[in-house]
């Protein structure tokens, strides 16, 4: 198996940008982010993280969803380094839920209106046959 050897470039994060969540099972810990890269990240929680079986773990910066492995923690001026490399993003799913309140809108009313086309075609169907069987019914149809 090929393992990627390059080293990139941590880029130190701004006070105000830093507060990051990271979610191990059911437990939520706050963190602060202090360095982030293209593949991992850096962040420091108040207490050390207890001993899991399954390292990976969901780190949550602001609306930014990471499937994270932790890799390495140590004990820091003001709390615990965590060192976390990025397995996956998850993505929001916009299909289901736009983002923005125009486009949840009109998903809403294309949805009323594929509801009421359905429905008229339906009435419109079930009406055509109902006619014609009681015109079969009361002899009107030769």
């Amino acid at each position: 198996m090929f393992q990627n050897q390059r080293q990139y470039s941590r880029c130190p994060i701004d006070t105000p940008l830093s507060e990051a969540v990271l979610v191990l099972g059911r437990q939520k810990i706050q963190a602060e982010l202090l360095e982030i890269s293209i593949g991992s990240f850096a962040i420091l929680v108040p207490r050390p993280l207890p001993f899991m079986t399954h390292p990976l773990a969901r780190l949550q910066i602001g609306e930014l969803d990471y499937i994270v492995r932790l890799t390495r923690q140590e004990p820091r001026h003001g709390g615990f380094l965590i060192a976390l490399e990025q397995v996956e993003e998850i993505l929001p799913n916009e299909t289901w839920i736009p983002a923005s309140p125009i486009a949840r809108w009109m998903t809403r009313a294309a949805w009323v209106a594929a509801i009421v086309i359905v429905a008229a075609a339906l009435d419109h169907l079930s009406g055509a046959n109902v006619s014609t069987m009681v015109a079969d019914v009361v002899g009107l149809r030769s």
